[in-house]
């Protein structure tokens, strides 16, 4: 088991989830809390200075070396071709006419 001490600098979260830049402020017989040193979440943000009570264990918390940063997976963009939109303009609008062909033009300027 790792040795962790009140001051570290570590990153947490879940193993496939996203994780987060911290410093620890308690260490317990079997868990650690953690203040979050830089903003969290997507959907739902969390401040910097949230308190996380995270499991002591390797898979969950990793302590970080001074000036290091976690390795984060980029987002990639899906792209589509001109086709598969034509074809979801089409379902979105019911029909293969005008209103298709005004939404595509729509799309189109927005894309470029």
């Amino acid at each position: 088991m790792q040795e962790y001490k009140i001051g570290m600098s570590v990153s947490f979260g879940r193993p496939n989830g996203e994780q987060t830049i911290g410093k620890i402020v308690k260490v317990n017989p079997k868990k650690l809390k953690i203040e979050q040193t830089e903003v969290r979440g997507s959907r739902k943000t969390h401040a910097v200075g949230t308190v996380w009570t995270v499991p002591k264990d390797p898979r969950f918390v990793t302590i970080l070396e001074e000036g290091s940063t976690p390795t984060k997976k980029p987002k990639t963009a899906k792209t589509f071709t001109l086709a598969q939109i034509r074809e979801a303009v089409d379902i979105i609008t019911g029909d293969d006419g005008h209103k298709s062909k005004q939404v595509l033009e729509v799309l189109k300027a927005g894309l470029v």
